[in-house]
């Protein structure tokens, strides 16, 4: 739940909905050039609209802990690249 919903407020303002991305060569799991959707995390969260089967999941979890675990030991590159 997002801050302003747990307050009982709206936001002052709203994201894009989705975008779409194109993924780089960096990327692990997709393959380079693969167009994907991005949503806002929030927006999944709030309305469990995900459809990730169990595996899936478990998958994103480990490529979340794997993206901790580059920044903790400073294997990132600068967003303008």
């Amino acid at each position: 739940m997002s801050r302003y919903a747990a307050e009982g407020r709206e936001r002052p303002f709203r994201c894009i909905e989705t975008t779409l991305a194109r993924v780089g060569a960096a990327s692990r799991g997709a393959p380079e050039g693969k167009v994907v959707e991005l949503v806002p995390l929030e927006d999944v969260v709030l309305n469990g609209s995900d459809d990730l089967d169990d595996g899936e999941r478990a998958e994103l979890h480990a490529a979340i802990r794997e993206g901790f675990e580059d920044v903790k030991a400073g294997r990132t590159i600068v967003a303008k690249q």
